[in-house]
């Protein structure tokens, strides 16, 4: 007794990780490597089933059950527990608690649960690779999660207190929103020209600084969108598009554009199910005006059936990031999107063939 955690038998032995101590006064402890432990200390802990059930023999340790659960019972004073879920692309994943960090990362936020899709950790907690879509339960105070709040790699799901916003900010932001939505609906500026000055005038009045203007971009859909467009003027320039719109025509042409329109549309959606949407829509676009050149009628229809196809990702959790993100917190299989999304996907399938040439037509 009286000896620092760190040289602690108990917790080099087994894959636990205490969390709180609770000395006779009734007093809680934050636990460091150096924390002391002495006779009649309560240690609140971190472990996994097998652990638990091998500290019943454990010499000189009583386990003691709680009747009944509540936040204070792993926070201090100051601390609260938040839920933060990994996003698809953070630099978190494939790396653990322990290889991260996480702790001196996070401005000492404790991770004290992770809900993995597969269930239960098999493995230590601090040694546990983490994936996309895992749910962090971590514990800090007001203060340090907000380095959680402004990193890319986590999104905090919940706390308990909501984040005091910036007033000014916040009425700046949606005034910057409102005219940049007014030039582009009233044909004062190209959208493009429009979300840009937004942009800037985020910038400009402080909302974001230009390092969070950086990381707000998207630089992966940036180079991929480019190897896309790429790939499109290639097959055009190469006569690739010409040769899959004409043979998409010779496949279906005899039973008119609808038939192929429907065609087009299929195509689309299938293919946005397993590649990005923009991506999708880049490279099908380039062949639909091909085939719409070959069959002597309008290229529109066939451009707003690849619009419409292309947002269709409801059939994969890959099909688009939100699908992903929901994928893991939601417990869904991948079976669930099949059996909701296919449906959806024919429908919309069936709608888009019968009215895009009503409003758009051949």
């Amino acid at each position: 007794m009286d000896e620092p955690i760190s040289k602690q038998k108990l917790f080099n032995q087994y894959p636990i990780k205490p969390l709180q101590i609770i000395r006779d006064d009734q007093r809680k402890i934050r636990v460091y490597p150096n924390s002391p432990i002495i006779k009649g200390d309560i240690i609140r802990v971190s472990s996994d089933k097998e652990s638990l059930e091998k500290l019943k023999s454990y010499q000189g340790i009583k386990l003691k059950a709680e009747l009944v659960w509540d936040e204070t019972l792993v926070t201090g004073n100051e601390e609260r527990l938040y839920e933060a879920v990994v996003t698809p692309s953070s630099f978190l994943i494939k790396k653990s608690i322990k290889e991260l960090n996480f702790k001196e990362l996070f401005n000492q936020v404790l991770v004290i649960g992770i809900r993995h899709r597969s269930g239960m950790l098999k493995t230590q907690l601090t040694k546990t690779s983490l994936a996309a879509g895992d749910i962090l339960l971590l514990r800090g105070t007001e203060e340090s999660i907000q380095s959680v709040h402004e990193t890319e790699g986590l999104l905090i799901l919940s706390e308990t207190k909501s984040k005091v916003l910036n007033k000014t900010k916040t009425a700046l932001t949606l005034l910057i929103m409102a005219t940049v939505l007014a030039l582009a609906i009233f044909h004062i500026f190209p959208i493009v020209v429009a979300a840009v000055a937004g942009a800037v005038a985020m910038i400009v009045f402080g909302i974001i600084n230009t390092e969070q203007a950086y990381k707000a971009i998207d630089w992966k859909v940036i180079l991929m969108l480019a190897g896309i467009l790429s790939m499109g003027t290639a097959l055009e320039k190469t006569g690739g598009s010409a040769l899959l719109g004409q043979s998409i025509v010779h496949l279906l042409g005899d039973f008119g554009p609808r038939a192929v329109l429907c065609g087009i549309f299929g195509l689309t959606f299938m293919l946005t199910n397993v590649m990005s949407n923009n991506a999708t829509a880049a490279l099908i676009a380039p062949i639909a005006i091909s085939i719409s050149t070959n069959l002597g009628v309008d290229s529109r229809p066939f451009l707003m059936a690849v619009t419409f196809a292309a947002s269709l990702s409801f059939m994969t959790p890959m099909g688009y990031q939100t699908n992903t993100m929901i994928y893991s917190p939601g417990n869904y299989m991948f079976k669930d999107y099949l059996i909701v999304g296919t449906p959806l996907n024919l429908l919309f399938w069936v709608i888009g063939t019968l009215l895009i040439p009503v409003f758009f037509p051949f």
